[in-house]
Formats: C-alpha cells, structure tokens, sequence
C-alpha cells in the first residue's frame, strides 16, 4: 500500500517539476527583449 502511495507521489512530483519547468520556459520569454513585441499584440 505504502509503495504505491510512493509511486503516485513520485509521478505527482514529476508533473508539477515539469509544470515549474514550462512556467520558468514562459516568465524568461516574457523578460526578454521580445517582450516589446507581444505588448504591441495586446494593444
């Protein structure tokens, strides 16, 4: 019982790393020098 409950808290812990990942991936696009352009998109 216990070690399937490792097993899903290992795949939970492997979705959310990978999640932080993306997001990391999306907040440097935004900080970077192309910034400038995706503000003319919106306004």
């Amino acid at each position: 019982m216990t070690e399937q409950r490792q097993k899903t808290a290992e795949k939970k812990n492997y979705l959310l790393e990978e999640k932080i990942a993306n997001l990391n991936k999306i907040v440097k696009n935004l900080a970077s020098p192309s910034f400038s352009s995706t503000t003319e998109i919106r306004s």
